[in-house]
């Protein structure tokens, strides 16, 4: 029961974090340690299908749990609290790089060996992802007249990019449904539940992730150091992504209060999980 609720929770986290722009679900998993996990589950739900599916279903309820009761309050919250609750979160986010730098090059005989190789790796991770934040809202998914089936079909398709943001750290699954043009309705939609417009973006978002993770286990296993670089790469980026600018008076110590709380929280679970 422990285990269970602990998955549950870690879902409900992980759900929650991905209604805020510019957050990864994928980074929140690697926050909170789970996100190899998840990866393996994903990708090798057939393997081992009872623990790995009851396991997926455990995280996937809580995550549906966070987003019925955190969609509505996430939005007020950051309507209201916008820019303290981003440095909170990017706190968060510089926290995870230490851990992530170790799973990238572990120790041997007692050293690590960082090379210039490395460093062109993690400025890859960058480039890849830093295009995203100058790519402007589309018409393609507004829907005026109603859902029909070319807007089931455009849908789906949202839900295979969302799936690929879901699954790569430092990609903000609300980042891309602003991208999309499409989080205000997403957002409302999981609020009201309007089954109609979130079954098939859903439906393509389970296909996506399951495609997606496969690659990323392989990748994972047969190119680790070059893989885990280029997803600290991505992190990286989602710092100036989620970066909101410099606040003025006494919004700096409120703002510099909430980085350190956010860094010290994830460097501390990051310390644990080594």
């Amino acid at each position: 029961m422990k285990k269970i609720l602990k998955t549950m929770l870690s879902g409900l986290i992980v759900g929650s974090a991905m209604l805020l722009p510019g957050v990864s679900g994928g980074t929140t998993a690697i926050i909170l340690g789970c996100y190899d996990k998840l990866i393996g589950a994903v990708s090798g739900i057939f393997k081992e299908f009872k623990k790995n599916f009851l396991y997926l279903f455990q995280f996937a309820m809580g995550a549906l749990v966070g987003f019925l009761l955190f969609a509505k309050l996430i939005e007020k919250l950051l309507i209201t609290f916008d820019v303290s609750m981003r440095y909170l979160f990017l706190g968060a986010i510089v926290g995870t790089i230490p851990m992530l730098y170790r799973k990238a090059i572990p120790k041997v005989d007692g050293k690590r060996d960082f090379k210039w190789t490395d460093a062109l790796l993690l400025l890859l991770g960058v480039l890849l992802l830093m295009p995203m934040a100058f790519v402007q809202n589309t018409t393609l998914f507004q829907f005026p007249d109603g859902i029909g089936l070319r807007e089931v079909a455009i849908l789906f398709v949202a839900g295979i990019a969302i799936a690929v943001a879901l699954v790569l750290p430092g990609i903000s699954v609300s980042f891309t449904l602003l991208i999309l043009g499409i989080y205000e309705r997403t957002l409302s939609a999981i609020a009201n539940l309007d089954i109609v417009f979130l079954f098939p973006l859903a439906f393509g978002v389970l296909v996506g992730t399951f495609a997606c993770a496969a690659l990323l286990e392989k990748a994972m296993e047969k190119f680790t150091r070059q893989t885990y670089l280029i997803i600290g790469g991505f992190v990286l980026a989602s710092v100036f992504e989620l970066f909101p600018g410099i606040p003025s008076g006494f919004g700096v110590a409120v703002c510099v209060a909430m980085f350190i709380a956010g860094f010290m929280l994830t460097f501390l679970i990051g310390k644990r999980d080594k």
